[in-house]
């Protein structure tokens, strides 16, 4: 077995990297798949590791700086394009489409334009659809597009959407519990018929009363506008949902997108799409089939000084494998990176965890690109129980475990597509999330936190994010969404802004719970500090109107919420004295609780 360390540091010393890793395995290893060797050679001496496990068990991990090694200097072929026409800019659905029921390639609808190219897909649930066997839908269409997927291949499935319906706003103000809960859902089958959920979006908990338009459509079954009571129609606006998959086999896969009618078919709800991607897109560590990686140092996996580097994700943790670190992930000090996928993505049945109390990753200095098209932690779990306290069914797995915050950013620069993503996972953190300090300046294109399907967030930390001397944006979002079921509980401040700190959300609110999610914080929502000067900055038309304010914050209570679903105590805004709250309009909501089932509490009751 070959010794690799000459052809890493040469790697290293081009990058301008300074002890990135300092272990050792074959050189033409892909960067695909952990492989554990069963010896290899330290100098002279022979290295025997564990079965099983990427360790000796005595001088921690040793494969992995050659898979990154090779990663970096594979960093041109990494990503392979699968889909093929992804923005219907031929102006029809073939090549590669298939359509079952009814669907258009369109321009244009009501107000909305494609949003890459001139041409965007719609497929509605009205004329022309058909009848679902599986019973979920009265009647629905889909859109589907088959690629060839490779076993143990990682794809990040990408695609943006808009979902719109006739149901909204009259059926679903009019019918208490409303039954006509039209749905639109995006999912990955597998070549063995596995139907992995990327996202979905019913009726009841989709819209709020700002996003209705009367203007005239007729497009493929889908007819509405109009003054008439029922004539509106409702609209997400363009989301962009993007989502690592890897595939369980090899052989023929899909990308399928549906939309169907639920209780009727007068009705009808439809979807937009564009810009539609699948990529092949190999991490720096890739655990699967088993494979775990345990490593005792306390130094960062990865680290970098200086230079640049791009690849495409640190480490993706499959079902059945697992991550034992005792050091941080990622560190990077004076080094440009861009990461579009993640840092760190842990899939259902995986689990990563680090004993360190230092951050997890940490940039000082730099300008960053990281989780740009999925999210920096793309964290989701398995399995669920009833949670005795809430009565939901929550997260039983705790997929990432680690003592420190997840990120910070020290005098640099951060753009992301999202921060944290849960999806069915349990977090318990005992430090803020994310930490931005010395003029950092982080933007997060979407919900900077998000929540999702069942899972479940509890911190002890002062705040779940601390901004001290920096500044963040939420382009479109909330600073955290908490929905699908999942429960937000922490006893610290949801945000702390101190010496001078901003942080400026400009089409989403402080904080959003829906469908039936639970959310409380102990302590303040906005908490200020320092030396003052700080500013919170939102802006929202989510109220429609004059909001609901409650315990001094401005809520909009949505899709049957009351104010009795919220409970809000004195001090929401810790030391206004030391900063200032500016919204957008009367209209704009700090908190925003959409459903009958969804609640809110701050501070004590």
């Amino acid at each position: 077995m070959r010794h690799a360390i000459p052809r890493f540091l040469k790697l290293a010393v081009s990058l301008g990297i300074t002890g990135l890793f300092a272990i050792w395995a074959p050189a033409d290893l892909r960067a695909q798949t952990i492989f554990c060797p069963a010896t290899f050679f330290q100098g002279s001496t022979p290295v025997i590791l564990a079965n099983g496990s990427c360790t000796d068990g005595t001088n921690g991990a040793f494969s992995g700086a050659a898979l990154a090694s090779q990663a970096l200097s594979e960093l041109s072929q990494t990503t392979t394009q699968v889909t093929t026409n992804r923005s219907f800019e031929s102006g029809a659905f073939a090549p590669g489409w298939n359509l079952v029921g009814t669907g258009a390639v369109i321009g244009s609808f009501g107000q909305f334009t494609a949003p890459d190219g001139k041409f965007m897909g719609f497929i509605s649930s009205g004329p022309g659809s058909v009848s679902d066997s599986t019973g979920r839908f009265s009647q629905s269409s889909s859109l589907s597009q088959p690629f060839q997927a490779t076993a143990g291949t990682l794809y990040t499935v990408k695609a943006t959407f808009n979902f719109v319906s006739n149901e909204y706003p009259f059926w679903v103000n009019q019918v208490g519990g409303n039954p006509f809960n039209d749905a639109m859902g995006i999912s990955v089958k597998g070549p063995g018929g596995q139907t992995t959920q990327l996202t979905q979006l019913q009726v009841n908990s989709a819209f709020s009363p700002t996003q209705v338009s009367t203007q005239n459509v007729s497009v493929a079954g889908f007819t509405a506008g109009g003054d008439c009571a029922t004539c509106g129609w409702g609209y997400t606006g363009f989301k962009t949902v993007s989502f690592s998959w890897l595939a369980p086999s090899s052989g023929n896969a899909a990308l399928l997108f549906e939309v169907g009618d639920v209780g009727d078919t007068e009705f009808p709800s439809g979807l937009l799409i564009d810009d539609v991607s699948v990529v092949q897109d190999p991490p720096l560590f890739l655990l699967q089939g088993g494979k775990n990686l345990v490593r005792t140092s306390t130094d960062p996996l990865v680290e970098f000084t200086g230079g640049s580097a791009n690849f495409d994700s640190v480490m993706v943790v499959a079902g059945g494998s697992t991550a034992s670190l005792a050091g941080p992930l990622l560190r990077a000090t004076d080094t440009n990176l861009a990461i579009p996928t993640s840092l760190l993505t842990v899939l259902p049945g995986g689990s990563f965890s680090s004993t360190t109390t230092e951050p997890l990753v940490s940039v000082n200095g730099g300008t960053h690109a990281l989780g740009t098209d999925v999210a920096m932690f793309d964290i989701a779990g398995s399995g669920t129980a009833l949670d005795p306290d809430s009565g939901l069914m929550l997260a039983t797995t705790e997929a990432l475990k680690t003592n420190g915050p997840l990120f910070e950013a020290d005098g640099a620069s951060v753009a992301t597509h999202q921060v944290v993503r849960l999806d069915q996972a349990l977090l318990e953190a005992s430090a803020p999330l994310l930490h931005l300090k010395n003029g950092s300046q982080l933007t997060s294109a979407s919900d900077a936190i998000a929540l999702g399907d069942q899972s479940r967030l509890t911190s002890n930390a002062s705040a779940l994010v601390a901004l001290n001397a920096s500044k963040m944006l939420v382009s479109t979002g909330s600073l955290v969404n908490v929905s699908g079921a999942s429960v937000l509980n922490i006893s610290g401040s949801l945000v702390s802004l101190s010496n001078g700190s901003a942080l400026s959300i400009l089409n989403g609110s402080v904080l959003t719970v829906s469908g039936n999610s639970l959310a409380s914080i102990g302590g303040s929502l906005v908490s200020f500090g320092g030396s003052g000067g700080n500013l919170l900055s939102v802006s929202n038309n989510y109220c429609g109107g004059s909001c609901a304010v409650i315990g001094g914050i401005p809520v909009a209570l949505l899709n049957g919420a009351t104010a009795s679903n919220v409970s809000i105590g004195a001090g929401a805004i810790q030391n206004a004295n030391l900063g200032s709250v500016h919204l957008g309009s009367p209209s704009t909501a700090l908190v925003t609780v959409s459903g009958a089932g969804s609640k809110v509490t701050i501070g004590k009751k």
